[in-house]
């Protein structure tokens, strides 16, 4: 059977609208409590439940249970209903008691979603409506039409030909009537990539970037395989994609060249027109898992953004140097997110304030430092600014992303404020993260450095003496009298002279070991403030 444009391109990158979309959009607003499906359900609309009416149902839609509260009777006649007529969600206002739900949505096969308090039935299915009218668009955007587009030119040119991005990954294809497509065609279409001929070709020097700066079609004799024609996709001087016909053994006339050229020209505004949505969908990726970081919404909403894996490896970056603005951190941006798409193509970036996050799924445990040590000296090679990264161990569940987003800013907070490894891990800044959560702590609660270290420093300032660096020296030291003199260049009957007097000063016993561990802490505690 032969497949139509749209229908080869909603099988191919699996265009529909599921609960995760106005879910996901919405944010706070729209919460799941029990998903049995992991919101991965068709929608097709938004419904005001109408118990004297139940018939207004329809299937895939979301019932609004508006005036039923999910504690009454009338709750579980909802959402035995809503199954029957194979309804994909109901949405409660107000509390619900979570056993209740998963129960429920466990019996029916319907999720249970829960609506903020401060939102108004009118104004989630107002925006219930757009978004899933919005989403529902991309069944007629650039993918189908970039099928159409291939099958005309297959027809015109008499020839299969193939549309390909920028990274010569397939994106369309069509065949001409019967014409036999051979192995590397079939290769090219199904694996989405070129075949081995064409691809050893372009590796050599020269070959692609000759491709890229020609404004005629290039006419390639791969070893092994039919002759093919490819021309550049462009918008202005950046090169879109490029769309390949394969010639055969009887060459392309000239006016056929021609069309070919314009085909390339219409290619370039439906790709245009593509890019403008993926960045669209990379958006929405990105505000939804900054949400899921900042702990304001379900983990699981990420699942379906992600590539399945067993584990996640979060990683953070932060841009520093003399004059870090806006126009650095998007060029940081931009480098951190090229090279992930080429390195994870499954990885999800989001930004908050200096930070940047990348979630990549499956990376291999010694990927990380590789990967970061490169981007840190591209960055300071182009972007001119230092780069400090940040990882830790792969997170098994999503739901332990906040905590892990927690430990790599206070990595970050470390390594960049004392000018520390530009690549680190949680581990290796363990003992800095516990200071730095410390001085978390002494901010909200001041009454932790009163004492001894406080009364020596103001007798420092009124005295005019260095007790408290002497002190810090014989601590750094681990309290190794001869080393503590080296560091600080004096005899070590001097510093001995200097420890009694400080004990003097503020009645510091340096015997303690309770009073000498927290006259150090203190003590690293004051430096940081």
């Amino acid at each position: 059977m032969r497949l139509s444009p749209k229908d080869r391109a909603v099988r191919r990158l699996g265009v529909h609208v599921t609960l995760w979309n106005p879910v996901a959009a919405t944010g706070a607003e729209l919460s799941p409590v029990a998903s049995p499906n992991d919101l991965d359900v068709p929608v097709s609309g938004a419904v005001i439940w109408d118990a004297h009416n139940p018939a207004a149902v329809g299937p895939n839609e979301i019932v609004l249970a508006v005036g039923v509260e999910s504690v009454s009777p009338l709750a579980s006649e909802l959402m035995e209903q809503a199954s029957s007529v194979g309804a994909s969600a109901v949405i409660f206002k107000g509390l619900i008691d979570r056993d209740w739900a998963i129960a429920r949505a466990q019996r029916t096969g319907v999720t249970i979603l829960a609506l903020a308090a401060s939102t108004t039935w009118d104004c989630a299915r107002s925006s219930l409506g757009s978004l899933i009218g919005a989403s529902s668009l991309v069944d007629d955007l650039p993918v189908s039409d970039l099928f159409a587009l291939a099958e005309t030119a297959a027809e015109v040119l008499g020839r299969a030909v193939e549309v390909h991005d920028s990274a010569m990954r397939v994106v369309a294809y069509a065949n001409c009537g019967e014409q036999v497509v051979d192995d590397a065609c079939a290769q090219a279409i199904t694996r989405r990539e070129l075949p081995q001929p064409m691809a050893t070709w372009l590796d050599a020097p020269g070959h692609l970037q000759h491709i890229r700066e020609s404004y005629q079609p290039v006419r390639l004799s791969p070893e092994g395989a039919p002759a093919r024609i490819v021309f550049p996709v462009r918008a202005g001087i950046d090169v879109l994609g490029y769309v390949w016909v394969t010639e055969g053994t009887t060459q392309l006339a000239a006016a056929q060249e021609r069309e070919l050229i314009e085909f390339a020209r219409i290619a370039s505004v439906l790709m245009l027109r593509l890019r403008s949505i993926q960045d669209m969908g990379r958006r929405l990726n990105s505000d939804l898992m900054m949400a899921v970081l900042d702990g304001t919404s379900a983990p699981q909403m990420l699942s379906p953004c992600l590539d399945a894996s067993n584990d996640y490896q979060l990683v953070a970056f932060r841009a520093t140097g003399r004059e870090v603005g806006p126009i650095d951190r998007m060029h940081v941006e931009n480098l951190v997110g090229l090279r992930m798409a080429s390195r994870a193509p499954g990885a999800i970036m989001a930004t908050r304030g200096d930070n940047l996050y990348a979630l990549v799924p499956g990376m291999h445990a010694d990927d990380p430092d590789t990967f970061c040590s490169q981007l840190g000296t591209r960055a300071r090679n182009r972007a001119k600014v230092e780069l400090f990264c940040a990882y830790g161990e792969p997170v098994t569940a999503l739901n332990s992303l906040p905590g892990m987003r927690a430990e790599l800013d206070r990595v970050l907070d470390v390594t960049s404020s004392s000018d520390g490894p530009r690549v680190a891990t949680v581990a290796e800044c363990r003992a800095q993260s516990v200071l730095c959560d410390l001085r978390g702590l002494v901010r909200q609660h001041p009454h932790l450095l009163v004492g001894r270290i406080r009364a020596l420093s103001a007798s420092d300032e009124s005295r005019n003496t260095d007790y408290v660096v002497t002190l810090r020296a014989y601590f750094d030291a681990a309290c190794d009298l001869p080393r503590a003199a080296k560091q600080l260049f004096i005899h070590r009957n001097t510093l001995r002279y200097r420890l009694r007097k400080i004990q003097e000063v503020c009645g510091l016993d340096l015997d303690d070991p309770v009073e000498r561990m927290v006259a150090e802490l203190q003590l690293r505690l004051m430096a940081a403030a």
